[in-house]
């Protein structure tokens, strides 16, 4: 189900399923019954050149583990785009009026952003919150069994006349780095 791998993607925390965008990953992050900790939340009160520059900032450090002394070793990293992932409801209220401008030839241009960001709706984000990373530093995994066919079978329910049927995907995805969304 499309739906299934979308809100794994999005909020999945680890246990018997994806890692989800909005959890924590690496070495340094406690896991507790094979689930992730979510992030924390940072309020966003704009979308200007300034406020939004400081959030993406965050996405370009790369931590690459700690020294002899236990301190974190910082890397930059070039960012070249962003996706942005919200909630329909928060898109239309909030994002769509913050970046729809009306150009000199009266024409509206929409999402735009002063850095170059894929805006994406989905059901799988609550209202209230988005996703901002990189779509390039999440890994995901999926196969299927080992014949990949629909299997069905016509004697779970013979007595209602109704035909069963059962397919599997397995799948594991991660961000690559703690750092790779907010």
């Amino acid at each position: 189900n499309a739906f299934g791998l979308e809100e794994a993607l999005v909020n999945g925390d680890g246990k018997d399923k994806p890692i989800g965008m909005n959890r924590q990953v690496g070495d340094d992050v406690t896991v507790t019954g094979g689930v992730y900790p979510l992030k924390t939340a940072e309020k966003i009160t704009s979308l200007e050149p300034v406020e939004y520059g400081k959030m993406l900032a965050k996405l370009s450090v790369l931590n690459k583990g700690k020294d002899g002394s236990n301190n974190p070793i910082n890397v930059n990293r070039v960012i070249s785009n962003v996706v942005m992932i919200v909630s329909p409801k928060d898109y239309l209220e909030k994002i769509m009026p913050a970046t729809t401008i009306r150009g000199t030839d009266g024409l509206y241009r929409s999402d735009v952003l002063p850095f170059p960001t894929k805006i994406v709706q989905s059901v799988a984000v609550p209202t209230g919150k988005m996703i901002v990373g990189l779509a390039k530093r999440y890994f995901m995994g999926i196969g299927t069994a080992k014949s990949g066919k629909i299997e069905y079978s016509d004697d779970y329910r013979f007595l209602e006349d109704e035909r069963v049927y059962l397919t599997k995907l397995y799948g594991h995805g991660q961000a690559l780095d703690n750092n790779a969304f907010l």
